[in-house]
Formats: structure tokens, C-alpha cells, sequence
């Protein structure tokens, strides 16, 4: 089951949180959506790729088109966001062949399928299987989406799709997953590894199995990338260096490792990501600063994320 499909804490388990620190995001993100449905993109991500995180983050919240405080925000959202789709080619991004394109295709494929699974009364099962195909083209030759950022968030995605039921290829996930082995290096000093790429490597060890073989039993983790982002997450004052991306992502990889690694991060979320979200009243609170280029919506999306799962898994770190 993908981390996205459990539904937030009410009753945190966590000292010195309230629901509140979560609960106050989503006012913000309220107030700044468009009539239409969207929200403002930045410099680096457009409208589509921005609406699509924002509805993500709605997910955790347990807000969507037909249930939840915010379904009206959400339905007009993901209305939004089906409209965006190339009917002929199903893309969301262009050619598909850039970064930038291949990520904002790949997080509203994720959005739309995420909430499809989620939400029985919505139908956007016909968008999400265009989307699906149209990314499962733009696999290159050697498994990869192009770069290592873009690799992980479209296996991210075509994992959400398999779950709501369109056609995924295991042989695909597997070719990813090789992929981001192959360019992301968890050997060395910690300090000098790049954490967000151990952490997109280690996700990816942890959605998409690798097969059994004569030798034993498939892995589904990527034990060395597990063991590679705990040793990253003891070096002091990682949290501040990453960009908000980097930051939710660690800290999902780390909830997905668990035991110390999940300590350490809930830590940092504590005593960094929490502090950094703004009090004053006035018209950005509840929201996180624009931060390293990324614009108020998105940094705020990836802020409601990465203090989800705190919420989320505080009440489950003790079954690990």
C-alpha cells in the first residue's frame, strides 16, 4: 500500500504537536486557489504540476472530491486538472521529454490516481490510463525517465496508477528501479551523499520488488539506500541544507525504513520543518516561505506533506 492512502492521525501521539500544526496549512491553501481550480505556479513548475501537488497533500488530510472538509476545494481542483490533459497523446507535460515536463506530467498522473483510488465516486480512471501510457512511452532505453528525479517520481506515479487499476508493466518498475541504482551512489561519506537521491532510490526500493531468484526469496528494499539515508540522517543539520522536495521525501523514505532512521527524521521535523511555518496572522499564515526557487504554493504542498506523515505514522511506530 503506498504511503498516500493512509488517512491522517486525529489523535497525535506526538509530544509538543498539535492537529492544529497540520489543520493550519489547509486554510492557506483554500484561500489561494484560483476560481477556476488551480494554484499558482513558480518559476520552475507550472500551474498543473502545482494544482497536482496541492491536491496531494489534500489527500493526506482526508480531503477529497466527494468526502472530507475541503471536498469542494478539491473537486474544483481535480476538475481543473482533467481538463489539463492532452486528449490525443495523454500528457500533462508537453513532449514529455524534459525534466521539468516529465515531472509535472508525472505528479498529476500521481494526484489523479491517487484520488481515483481514494474516492470511489470520482471518475477519472480515462484520464489516468492516457496519462499512464503516455509516460510508460517516455521510458528511455536504459529504464530511466531521464534524470534521477524525474525517474522516481514517474515509478512513484506508475505505482499509484497500478494500484487504481490501470496497466503497468512490473518489467517497467523493475527497469526503474535498476536505473536509479545504477546513477545513485550510497557508498562513501554521508555527509557528502546527496540525501534527497538516496531517499527517491530507497522509496523506490520499497514500492517495486525486485524478483525471486534461485538464491533466495525477491527484496523489496533497497538495503543498501536504507542503509545509506540512516547514516545521512545522523550528520548534524542536514534538514535546513535540503529544498522542501528533498525534505518530504526523506522524511517518507525514512518512515518507510523505520527504527532509527524514522526517529531521527521525526526529529528533524520537529525541531526544522515545524518552526518553519508561518504563525504571524496575515495573509501567508498557515503557509511555508518561498524557499531555494521554490514558490509559496509548492513549498507548501511539500511542507503539508512531510508533516503528514509524522501525523500519519506517529500511532503506528511502535508496531514496526
Amino acid at each position: 500500500m503506498l504511503i498516500t492512502h493512509l488517512v491522517l492521525t486525529l489523535a497525535p501521539l506526538c509530544p509538543g504537536l498539535t492537529q492544529e500544526d497540520v489543520a493550519a496549512n489547509t486554510p492557506w491553501i483554500v484561500r489561494t486557489q484560483s476560481t477556476a481550480g488551480w494554484w499558482k505556479g513558480d518559476d520552475s513548475v507550472g500551474q498543473a504540476a502545482t494544482t497536482a501537488l496541492t491536491l496531494f497533500s489534500f489527500i493526506g488530510d482526508g480531503s477529497f472530491p466527494s468526502a472530507g472538509p475541503y471536498r469542494e476545494s478539491v473537486a474544483r481542483g481535480a476538475s481543473w486538472l482533467l481538463r489539463q490533459q492532452d486528449p490525443k497523446s495523454g500528457s500533462f507535460g508537453g513532449e514529455l521529454e524534459s525534466e521539468t515536463d516529465l515531472l509535472s506530467h508525472a505528479w498529476c498522473t500521481l494526484a489523479v490516481s491517487e484520488i481515483g483510488t481514494l474516492d470511489p465516486a470520482w471518475d477519472g480512471s480515462e484520464v489516468r490510463d492516457k496519462a499512464t501510457a503516455a509516460l510508460l512511452l517516455a521510458q528511455r532505453g536504459d529504464g530511466s525517465f531521464g534524470t534521477a528525479r524525474a525517474t522516481v517520481w514517474a515509478a512513484y506515479a506508475l505505482v499509484a496508477a497500478r494500484e487504481g487499476g490501470a496497466t503497468v508493466p512490473p518489467a517497467a518498475l523493475l527497469r526503474a528501479r535498476r536505473a536509479l541504482a545504477a546513477v545513485i551512489p550510497t557508498e562513501g561519506d554521508a555527509a557528502h551523499l546527496d540525501a534527497g537521491k538516496v531517499a527517491l532510490r530507497c522509496l523506490i526500493g520499497f514500492m517495486v520488488p525486485e524478483p525471486a531468484t534461485a538464491d533466495g526469496p525477491g527484496s523489496v528494499t533497497d538495503t543498501q539506500a536504507s542503509d545509506a539515508l540512516s547514516k545521512i540522517l545522523q550528520v548534524p543539520d542536514l534538514f535546513p541544507a535540503l529544498d522542501p522536495e528533498s525534505r518530504m521525501l526523506v522524511a517518507y523514505a525514512a518512515f518507510q525504513c523505520g527504527g532509527e532512521t524514522w526517529v531521527h527524521a521525526q526529529r528533524e521535523i520537529k525541531r526544522v520543518l515545524l518552526p518553519m511555518q508561518i504563525r504571524q496572522r496575515g495573509e501567508n499564515h498557515g503557509g511555508f516561505p518561498t524557499e531555494r526557487g521554490f514558490g509559496a504554493a509548492r513549498a507548501t504542498a511539500f511542507g503539508v506533506l512531510s508533516i503528514e506523515v509524522y501525523f500519519r505514522y506517529a500511532r503506528v511506530l511502535g508496531a514496526r
